[in-house]
């Protein structure tokens, strides 16, 4: 990574060397150019692609930030969808001790529900500041169920453990449910501002 992050400053510098050498040669005759333009102009267009590659590693482009179809994303998507159906067995498997269900509850707490707060960061990354906030906002009421559902079972109260893992299950869903609406909203936006982008940098 490290490697591919260096790319980008070296060629610009090897470019602008190469650019600033060829051109400073001076011209035989007043008005012509020197025989070292094309070399010159090579040193350019190496100096360009220098700093495109130094500004992809440095600042990925909207795509890869925002894009649904990253491993992040899917990932992300993918968790949250096998929380639901974890979640759900919970919820209709309710024919266990109390202890069980602590037991049962803990278990998902560990292997589901910290699996996604781990990627935070991936919110952020595929749906941006705003539509981010949103999805962490939304996955804290999936949390605050759970976590009312794991302390009722400890305390020993099935009736509200069953009723929180429910709430728990319909704020899943809820949060699934914006999951693939916001990621369609964001690949649409992504793309318009793809193309305005394309259409200024044409055009300036």
């Amino acid at each position: 990574m490290s490697n591919n992050k260096n790319i980008g400053p070296i060629l610009t510098a090897i470019g602008l060397l190469v650019g600033i050498t060829a051109a400073s040669k001076k011209a035989p005759l007043l008005g012509e150019f020197p025989d070292t333009t094309f070399v010159a102009l090579i040193g350019v267009v190496i100096a360009l692609a220098g700093v495109i590659l130094w500004r992809q590693s440095v600042n990925p482009t909207a795509s890869s930030k925002h894009d649904l179809n990253t491993q992040s994303g899917e990932s992300l998507r993918e968790r949250c969808s096998q929380a639901r159906s974890a979640l759900q067995q919970l919820v209709e498997n309710d024919n266990s001790d109390i202890e069980s269900r602590y037991r049962e509850i803990d278990a998902f707490v560990n292997e589901h529900l910290l699996a996604i707060e781990m990627q935070r960061s991936d919110a952020m990354t595929n749906f941006g500041l705003s539509r981010g906030t949103e999805f962490l906002s939304n996955l804290a009421l999936v949390e605050r169920l759970v976590n009312r559902a794991h302390s009722t079972s400890a305390d020993g109260h099935r009736g509200e453990t069953h009723a929180s893992l429910e709430k728990a299950l319909l704020a899943m869903n809820q949060l699934i449910e914006w999951l693939n609406t916001s990621g369609q909203a964001t690949m649409l936006s992504l793309f318009a501002s793809t193309q305005q982008n394309n259409f200024d940098r044409d055009h300036n």
